[in-house]
């Protein structure tokens, strides 16, 4: 299977985030981060098979400027590029809602705003340095 090169990996993630907060922190701008886990259930779809498929759901809730990862097999995480906490809400329920219509099965969606939750971003345990 070829690689999608819109989807940035975990060391592209921790290039990309680490540059949008800087960029954040420099003019002040909102920035929100949406973590969204791949829960195990019984629909017996694989959980790469379920990240695989909610990609799409994924991108079609969001903005071009906003980024995509996959750092794990059943993670993806959103970078909201000058985005306040209404933006991300608004972006979480769109992404649950498509998510839902793609029928991916149940995922976990922590939301994080800069710079209200800059020490929780800062600290999230995939973007230190391996």
């Amino acid at each position: 299977m070829e690689r999608d090169p819109r989807l940035l990996d975990l060391t592209q993630l921790r290039v990309r985030i680490r540059e949008e907060l800087d960029r954040a922190r420099r003019y002040g701008h909102p920035l929100g981060v949406l973590v969204c886990e791949a829960l195990p259930g019984s629909d017996g779809l694989p959980i790469r098979v379920k990240a695989a498929r909610a990609i799409e759901a994924v991108r079609s809730a969001i903005r071009t400027s906003d980024v995509v990862a996959r750092p794990y097999e059943d993670m993806l995480v959103v970078v909201l590029v000058e985005t306040g906490r209404a933006g991300v809400h608004d972006a979480l329920f769109r992404i649950r809602e498509r998510i839902t219509a793609a029928a991916v099965g149940v995922w976990h969606i922590t939301t994080l705003c800069f710079p209200e939750d800059a020490a929780a971003i800062d600290e999230m345990g995939f973007l230190a340095a391996a």
